[in-house]
C-alpha cells in the first residue's frame, strides 16, 4: 500500500541484520495509523554471550499513515461501485440462465498459450463484459475531465492524482481492446492505433503551429521529425499538409516543376515523389474496410510494392531529386517514410519517441492482421526497450503479450482500484479456465502486497476476491466510503464475511444518518449479532448523552431488556422526587408511535408500565376520574409495577379515594388493601416508605384536597382511613 514518507533514523537494512534487529509494526484497526518499531530477529536464547547488546534504536517507536483514498475520488468510487453491482447481479444472471445465450460461436479462432483460450466464451458473455467494460472505461473518462477542469488542479495530490488516472485510462482501454471488444478475433492494429492517440497524444497541435508558423517550415530543425511521428501515429492530413511546404530540390539538367507542390517530377515519368507520398499514406487500406483477409492482403500488397520502391534512395535520386548536401538530407528523409509505410523496424524504432509508439507503429505497417494473441510474439524485438521500473510501462508490456497474470501482478502494485475491478471482469472470462495458472499469479500478487498466501481453491475466482476484499480494505477506513467498502465486502464470500462482521462494529456512527446506514446495512445482509451490537453500543453513547428516549430505544432492539427496565426505573423515580412526569412524557412523546409500540413489544412490561401510567395522570388531569381509578387498580394488580412504587401508586389513589363520586367498588378497594399490606408486610417496607412518600404524599394531599404528611406512618394512617371510608361508601351505594 502506498504510504506517507518516513524515516525511522535507525540505520539501513544492512546495519539492522548486523545488530540482529528486524522491523515490525502494528496498525490500527479499521485505520490508517502504523506504528513500527525494532525488534530482535532471533531470540536471546541463540545469541552467543557478548552479543546480546541494547541500541538506542531499541527504544524508537515510528508512526506513520497510509495514504488513503483522495477527497475528490468520492464520487468515482460510489459510481464505479454501481457498475461493479450491476456487473454482479446481471453476470449471476446471465449465469443462471434467467438471461438468454445465444449458441452461436465466433468463426475467429483464439489460441492463447499464455493462460487458455477465449474461443469458448459465448458472445454474448463476451458483449456482456465489453460492455461494462466500457461503462467502467466511461466512468474513468468523466474522473479525469473533473480533475482537468477542477479548481483544485493546481497542488501535487491533484496532479498526481491526474497522472495516477491517465495511466489507469491508458492500461484499462488497453485491456479493453484486447481482451472484451465486440469484435474480438478481428485485427487489433487499427484498435492499438487509436489507443496510443487516445492516450499518448503526439505529435501535438503546439508542434505544428510550431513548425508551420516557421519562416521557411521545411528549415525548422524539427520540421522531418514531426513528419515522421505523424507517420508513425497515422496522422495523415498533417503529414500531407506539412509535405505540401516543402520547398523544390530537383537536379536541373531534366526536371518539370509542379506548380502545386512545388516539387520536381520526374522527367520521364513524371513521377513526384512527395505526391507519391501524400498519394500512398491516402490509400493506405484498412482492415475496418475489409470482411476478406484474402480481399484486404492482395489490395495491401499492392499498396506495400508500391511504397517499397520509393524507399530505396538511390531510386529518389534517379527521379531527379538533388544530390547536393541539402537535397541529400531531404531524399533520406523522404526514404524513411516510405520505409516506415512498409513498417521497416530500424526507420520505425529510430523515428518513434517511446518503444510503444514504435510497436504500434510497427503492428500497424508491417502486420496490419495480426490478432490480439499474436502480439507477444512481434513484441519480442521491443523487450530491451521496456524500462522495468516503469510498472506502467511493465503492465502494458504484459497486456500485450498476453501475459494476464504477471499484469494483473503488476497492476496491484499501481492501484487497487484498477487491479480489483479489472481481476473482476478477468475472473468473469476465464470462468472456466484451469486454476492453477491463477493459483501462480496468487501466490506471486500476496508475495508482492506481504500478506500469506490462503488456501484456497477458486483460481481466478480467489484472486479476484484477494484484489476486491483489499480495496474493500482500505475503502471501509474512509470517513465517507465505508458504507461502499462493506458492500464490495459482501462480494467476497470466503474472504470478506469475517471481515466485515468485525469491521461493521468497529465502525464509529457519528452522526444519526451514520447510523441508520449502518443499520440498515447489517438489516439488508442479515447480520442481525452486529445490529444488536451497534444498537448496545449506540445506547451506551446516548446514556452517556443524557439521551434517555434513544438509549432506550437502542437498548430495546439490542435486546438489552434489563437496561430498557432499569431506565424507566430511572424516570420512575426522578417522578418520585420532583412529582412530575414531564421528562418522561417528553421522552416519550419524542419517540415516532411506530417506534414506541416497537420498543413495548420487546423490552419487555417496564415501559408498557409507564406508558399506561402516563396515561393515568392524562385521566386525571382531563378529569376523566372514572377511567383514572379503573386504570390505577389495573396498575396495581398487574405484574408490571415494580413493588418499590406501589405506595406511590397508593398516593395517587388519595384523591380519588375522598371524591364525593364512589369511583373505586368494595372488591377494587379490598385489592388496594391488599396492596397496601403487600407494601407494610414487607422485608424492605422501611426502603419502600421513605424512598417516595415524602414528597410524594404532600403533593398528593395538596392535588386532592387532603391535607397530606411527610410522615411516613401519618400518611399510612391517611390511606388506611380513605379506603376504609371507600369500603363503606361503597357498600351502601352498591358498587361491588
Amino acid at each position: 500500500m502506498p504510504v506517507q514518507e518516513f524515516h525511522l533514523g535507525i540505520g539501513n537494512v544492512k546495519d539492522l541484520l548486523e545488530q540482529n534487529r528486524t522491523l515490525r509494526g502494528k496498525q490500527q484497526p479499521l485505520g490508517k495509523d502504523i506504528v513500527v518499531y525494532p525488534t530482535a530477529k532471533r531470540p536471546r536464547e541463540e545469541i552467543s554471550t557478548g552479543h546480546d547488546i541494547h541500541y538506542d534504536q531499541d527504544r524508537v517507536l515510528s508512526f506513520f499513515r497510509i495514504e488513503g483514498v483522495p477527497q475528490q475520488r468520492r464520487l468515482f468510487v460510489n459510481s464505479t461501485f454501481t457498475v461493479f453491482a450491476d456487473l454482479q447481479d446481471a453476470w449471476a444472471s446471465l449465469r443462471s440462465g434467467e438471461l438468454p445465450q445465444s449458441s452461436y460461436q465466433s468463426k475467429y479462432s483464439l489460441n492463447l498459450p499464455a493462460f487458455g483460450g477465449l474461443s469458448g466464451v459465448p458472445p454474448d458473455e463476451m458483449d456482456h463484459l465489453g460492455k461494462y467494460a466500457e461503462n467502467y472505461r466511461q466512468e474513468i473518462v468523466s474522473y479525469l475531465s473533473q480533475l482537468r477542469t477542477s479548481t483544485f488542479g493546481n497542488n501535487e495530490t491533484d496532479v498526481a492524482e491526474l497522472e495516477l488516472f491517465d495511466n489507469i485510462h491508458k492500461l484499462w482501454q488497453l485491456c479493453q481492446s484486447l481482451y472484451f471488444s465486440p469484435n474480438h478475433g478481428r485485427p487489433v492494429s487499427e484498435d492499438l492505433l487509436l489507443w496510443v492517440n487516445s492516450n499518448m497524444p503526439a505529435p501535438t497541435r503546439e508542434d505544428f503551429e510550431a513548425v508551420s508558423n516557421f519562416i521557411t517550415p521545411h528549415t525548422h530543425p524539427d520540421y522531418w521529425n514531426y513528419v515522421h511521428k505523424c507517420i508513425i501515429r497515422g496522422h495523415y492530413n498533417a503529414a500531407s499538409a506539412m509535405l505540401a511546404k516543402l520547398p523544390e530540390y530537383y537536379n536541373s539538367g531534366g526536371a518539370i516543376r509542379n506548380r502545386r507542390t512545388r516539387v520536381v517530377a520526374d522527367a520521364e515519368g513524371g513521377v513526384n515523389p512527395v505526391e507519391k507520398l501524400i498519394e500512398c499514406l491516402t490509400a493506405l487500406p484498412r482492415t475496418s474496410q475489409y470482411s476478406s483477409r484474402t480481399d484486404f492482403e492482395n489490395d495491401w500488397e499492392i499498396w506495400h510494392d508500391e511504397c517499397a520502391r520509393y524507399a530505396s534512395e538511390d531510386h529518389l535520386f534517379a527521379l531527379g531529386m538533388r544530390d547536393d548536401n541539402e537535397g541529400a538530407h531531404v531524399v533520406r528523409s523522404l526514404a524513411r517514410c516510405f520505409e516506415i509505410l512498409i513498417g521497416g523496424e530500424q526507420a520505425i524504432l529510430d523515428s518513434a519517441s517511446t518503444w510503444v509508439d514504435a510497436f504500434v507503429a510497427y503492428v500497424f505497417y508491417q502486420q496490419p492482421w495480426t490478432l490480439s494473441e499474436e502480439l507477444g510474439e512481434l513484441l519480442v524485438p521491443f523487450q530491451e526497450a521496456i524500462d522495468e521500473t516503469d510498472m506502467v510501462d511493465v503492465a502494458v508490456a504484459a497486456l500485450l503479450a498476453f501475459d494476464l497474470p504477471k499484469a494483473i501482478r503488476v497492476c496491484s502494485r499501481i492501484d487497487w482500484w484498477l487491479v480489483s475491478h479489472l481481476s473482476d471482469l478477468v475472473a468473469k472470462l476465464m470462468e472456466n479456465e484451469d486454476a492453477e495458472t491463477a493459483a501462480a499469479v496468487n501466490a506471486a500478487a500476496r508475495r508482492d502486497s506481504g500478506e500469506p498466501e490462503l488456501e484456497t481453491e477458486g483460481g481466478w475466482a480467489s484472486l479476484r476476491e484477494f484484489f476486491v476484499f483489499n480495496y474493500a480494505d482500505l475503502l471501509v477506513t474512509h470517513p465517507a466510503l465505508w458504507r461502499v467498502g462493506l458492500e464490495y465486502l459482501t462480494f467476497c464470500p470466503q474472504l470478506g464475511t469475517g471481515f466485515m462482521e468485525e469491521a461493521v462494529v468497529r465502525i464509529k456512527p457519528d452522526s444519526p444518518l451514520k447510523l441508520r446506514k449502518l443499520l440498515s446495512f447489517c438489516e439488508r445482509h442479515g447480520l442481525l449479532d452486529q445490529k444488536k451490537e451497534i444498537h448496545r453500543t449506540a445506547g451506551t453513547r446516548k446514556l452517556k448523552e443524557g439521551r434517555l428516549g434513544e438509549a432506550i430505544l437502542h437498548f430495546a432492539e439490542a435486546g438489552e431488556y434489563k437496561k430498557v427496565t432499569l431506565l424507566v426505573d430511572r424516570m420512575l423515580e426522578e417522578y418520585v422526587e420532583t412529582g412530575s412526569l414531564a421528562k418522561a412524557s417528553e421522552i416519550l412523546d419524542g419517540l415516532p408511535s411506530s417506534t414506541l409500540e416497537s420498543v413495548v413489544s420487546t423490552s419487555g412490561d417496564r415501559m408498557n408500565f409507564l406508558i399506561n401510567y402516563r396515561q393515568f395522570h392524562a385521566l386525571y388531569i382531563g378529569k376523566q376520574y372514572q377511567e383514572a381509578a379503573t386504570l390505577l387498580v389495573q396498575l396495581l394488580n398487574s405484574a408490571t409495577a415494580p413493588k418499590w412504587l406501589s405506595i406511590t401508586l397508593l398516593v395517587d389513589a388519595l384523591p380519588l379515594l375522598v371524591m364525593d363520586e364512589v369511583l373505586f367498588g368494595a372488591n377494587d378497594t379490598f385489592e388496594l388493601m391488599r396492596c397496601l399490606e403487600d407494601v407494610v408486610i414487607s422485608h424492605k417496607s422501611t426502603h419502600f416508605l421513605s424512598a417516595s412518600v415524602m414528597g410524594k404524599a404532600m403533593k398528593a394531599g395538596d392535588e386532592g384536597g387532603v391535607n397530606g404528611s411527610s410522615d411516613p406512618e401519618k400518611t399510612l394512617e391517611m390511606i388506611r382511613l380513605a379506603l376504609t371510608r371507600n369500603v363503606a361508601r361503597a357498600i351502601v351505594s352498591g358498587v361491588p
